[in-house]
């Protein structure tokens, strides 16, 4: 069943992935790609760096018998899983912060209390103001 769902869910982010293009236009896009020549690519590289020291400080407000059985891989995972929701979902930052911590509560075996202290964005999403 869980590969199913896997299955599933990959499909459906291919699927997402040919709408924007199409919907972008492969024109467009396909003007951007010179100005990657070089080392213009390493723009892509700025995220995932800035995750892993986000990650690293996450790491740390986790107990030390929890990080035994969270890895720094598998948190990384689940930053992102909760990134993207936040970055395709209308719902600011908190539909994403609820995902990591529904994550986290079900690899850790802890409850929601535990899980939610250790989501900083979520008290950084409530003190930005509405017109974000």
């Amino acid at each position: 069943m869980k590969r199913v769902l896997q299955g599933l869910l990959f499909v459906a982010g291919a699927a997402l992935f040919v709408f924007v293009i199409k919907a972008v236009g492969f024109e467009k896009l396909s003007v951007i790609f010179p100005a990657l020549a070089g080392w213009g690519w390493t723009v892509f590289l700025v995220y995932p760096f800035m995750c892993f020291w986000d990650v690293l400080g996450w790491r740390v407000l986790f107990d030390r018998q929890w990080k035994k059985q969270l890895n720094l891989w598998e948190l990384y995972l689940i930053r992102l899983a909760g990134e993207a929701v936040n970055n395709i979902t209308p719902f600011i930052d908190v539909a994403g912060e609820f995902l990591k911590v529904l994550l986290v509560e079900k690899r850790l075996q802890i409850s929601k209390k535990s899980a939610a202290a250790a989501q900083t964005q979520t008290a950084w999403t409530s003190r930005q103001p509405a017109s974000r």
